[in-house]
Formats: C-alpha cells, structure tokens, sequence
C-alpha cells in the first residue's frame, strides 16, 4: 500500500519546518505536534533532528518523549553515525532509524546497521540537488556535492536497507508546479534505476510533495512506495499561517511496481 508519513523536524523542543533545508519556521512543541497528528489519524512519523552538530551517542530528550507518548510507528533521524546512537534510538521505541551522512561517507555502514537491526528498521536519505538540470546527491550536514556519487548510491541500495527516501532540495518547502515535482522525481528515480536495481527497496519521495493533488499523482505513478509530507502538515498553504492537518483526502492503490 502507498504510506504517506508525516515529517516532522525539530530542534531543541521545538517543531520547525525549514525551506531549502535552511531557515526554519516554528510551528509548536514536538510532542504536541505529533499528539495532534496521531488524533488525526496519521499513518507513520519521521522525527528528524535538524541541529545533528552536537557529538553524543544518545538522543534529545524530546524525542524519548514523543516516543513514550505516541503509539503511530515512528521514525528518528538526525546525527546517527554509530551503532550505538542507533541502538538508543531503537532502544527508546522507535520502529526504524533514517541515516543520511554517515552512509555517504561509509557505506558500508549501511550492512552494520541492517545486520544489527534487520533492514525493515534501517532507513536511507538520499538529498539531491539540480545543477544544470543534472541530479548531484548532496552530504546531509555540509549540503556539499559528493564524487562519483553513482557508485555510492549503488554500493548504500545493494547492501539491502529496508527503504530510501529521496529529497530534491529545490523543493523542500517550496510549492512548485506540480507538474515539475512529479516530473522531477520521475526523472530521478528513473535514472536511479538505471544504476542499481531498486526493486527490492521500498522508495519514498520526501519533499516538495505538498499538495493532496501531488500525493495522488505520485501515487498513480506506481514508482513510489510513498511520501513523506511537511509542508502539506504544517502550513494552510503557500505563504499562509500555521495550519497542523493531517491529509485524509488521497487516494491508496495497491503497488505493481
């Protein structure tokens, strides 16, 4: 079945929603959030730490408590380098752990983890940018073009994780034309395909999805296995106030991919 989750990022006790992976916008304390989507009838939360730059093998204090007080299947990034930071984050309830940095620098790391922990609780970002209508896959805390990034992306999906999620980051919290999105992220996965064999791994889009219309489409598509929605959660619509919804209104096809 096509997943739509909801993406949460925090920093401190604080739910933020940034724009171009910078300049975040604050929305409510994390738990809340969370607490208001769950009533709504959320499917899944991604709770990705945005401020990844303080060493420690543990992880914030608000996000053990968004994991003791909602039950929805939960996901932590953010700044999992080690064994045992992930070994917390499981340890503290939460169902799957997204790792993006890491991987990209060792991506052997992404066998450890599924070894560990079985690939259907290791998740892989994977953050692109267009340069020159071209796809350049970017380290997550410096926003850096990675060499030879085609190998590495291969060598991260052959060692069998359980998901990938692609962001393009020309999109993240932008409302674009839908028919760029959509065009867009057929374009990458296509070209992903083309170098590693994908369909083993589930594959979610993970930004600039902001609209129910969106959702639909890249649903109908039948390359993706879902979404995950930032924008769409946070926020009435383009340019307006703070709005938490959880979308109720798409449309679940079974996947022939």
């Amino acid at each position: 079945m096509f997943r739509v989750i909801a993406g949460v990022q925090f920093c401190d006790n604080r739910a933020v929603k940034t724009l171009n992976f910078k300049d975040p916008r604050y929305l409510g304390d994390v738990v809340n959030i969370c607490k208001i989507l769950e009533d709504q009838g959320v499917q899944e939360i991604l709770l990705n730490e945005i401020d990844v730059f303080k060493p420690s093998l543990t992880i914030p204090i608000v996000a053990t408590r968004v994991a003791k007080h909602i039950r929805s299947p939960l996901t932590f990034g953010g700044g999992i380098n080690s064994l045992e930071k992930a070994e917390a984050v499981i340890g503290a309830g939460f169902e799957r752990i997204l790792v993006s940095t890491k991987v990209i620098e060792v991506p052997s790391f992404v066998s450890k983890l599924v070894n560990e922990f079985g690939a259907s609780s290791v998740s892989i970002g994977l953050d692109f940018t267009l340069i020159e209508s071209k796809f350049q896959l970017l380290t997550s805390h410096r926003r850096l073009a990675v060499n030879d990034w085609q190998t590495i992306v291969k060598q991260i999906i052959e060692f069998c994780p359980g998901e990938i999620v692609l962001k393009i980051r020309e999109f993240d919290g932008s409302y674009r034309e839908l028919k760029t999105v959509i065009g867009e992220y057929s374009r990458l996965f296509e070209f992903l395909s083309k170098i590693v064999d994908l369909r083993d791994v589930q594959i979610l889009a993970g930004c600039g999805i902001n609209t129910t219309d969106a959702i639909n489409q890249l649903c109908e598509l039948e390359l993706f296995d879902g979404v995950v929605v930032g924008s769409l959660i946070s926020f009435a619509g383009s340019g307006q106030g703070v709005l938490v919804n959880f979308p109720r209104e798409y449309q679940v096809i079974q996947k022939k991919r």
